[in-house]
């Protein structure tokens, strides 16, 4: 048999893990009305798209100039990382996000070198 004490000790515990719920709850509610309507907003007002573009500039300043100085060379023209950046531009975060993903999916040797696609 519990004591009073141990009661109580469970039923605020109970009452603690419900509270952080619901503001967990309330703050994944916030952040999604956030992200829907920057996506809704154009290409180029976009947040998530600028955030994508300043991970793909760091990408090109720091890995992609690693990989060529080791010969490693893009199948495309453009390169993935500036057809993802005309993509993003022009499409915004989803949509751009989406084709420069199918992009490179594509890369790999099954694909021709010197395939010219334009975003």
């Amino acid at each position: 048999m519990q004591s009073s004490s141990s009661k109580q000790r469970i039923e605020v515990d109970r009452s603690s893990r419900n509270k952080r719920r619901r503001i967990k709850a309330v703050i994944l509610v916030a952040l999604l009305l956030i992200l829907g309507w920057d996506l809704s907003r154009e290409p180029e007002k976009q947040g998530s798209a600028w955030l994508m573009l300043r991970g793909i500039n760091l990408y090109q300043a720091r890995v992609s100039t690693g990989l060529s100085r080791a010969g490693v060379r893009c199948r495309f023209e453009p390169t993935c990382s500036h057809y993802a950046v005309a993509s993003i531009e022009k499409y915004g975060a989803v949509r751009g996000g989406w084709r420069s993903a199918r992009r490179l999916a594509r890369c790999g040797p099954w694909t021709a070198a010197g395939t010219v696609e334009k975003p």
